[in-house]
């Protein structure tokens, strides 16, 4: 079951990160600096902001169908710091970045799982 589990985690997870990814990936370079700037880093705001929209989008995406999940968690940890940030700065409440991140965090340790694209590469390897 866990398998299933984890299947259903990473489809529920990656859609909802395609669907807060996508206006972010398609707001272009105004979106991109606000995001950038929301997450405190000055420094390339564009880049960082246009870093965080692929993370989020693709990153979801990658999650959803199982293909290199683990570095999607990765990628998506680091967003949601961004967004911890964010929130924490404004006073509100960090909660859903949070729970965001110790959910990227697992797929991150676990992987994908057995219903994934990874593990039928890896099974193709041997």
């Amino acid at each position: 079951m866990k398998n299933f589990g984890l299947l259903i985690l990473r489809v529920v997870i990656g859609s909802s990160f395609m669907i807060h990814g996508y206006p972010k990936l398609e707001g272009g370079e105004s979106t991109w600096i606000w995001l950038g700037n929301a997450a405190g880093l000055s420094l390339f705001p564009v880049f960082w902001g246009l870093c965080a929209a692929l993370s989020e989008f693709f990153g979801g995406l990658l999650m959803l169908i199982g293909l290199k999940a683990r570095w999607a968690g990765l990628f998506n940890c680091l967003t949601m710091l961004g967004a911890i940030v964010y929130h924490f700065g404004k006073d509100e409440s960090i909660l859903h970045p949070l729970e965001l991140f110790a959910v990227s965090l697992f797929i991150f340790m676990a992987g994908a799982g057995k219903y994934s694209i990874d593990f039928y590469i890896d099974a193709n390897k041997k």
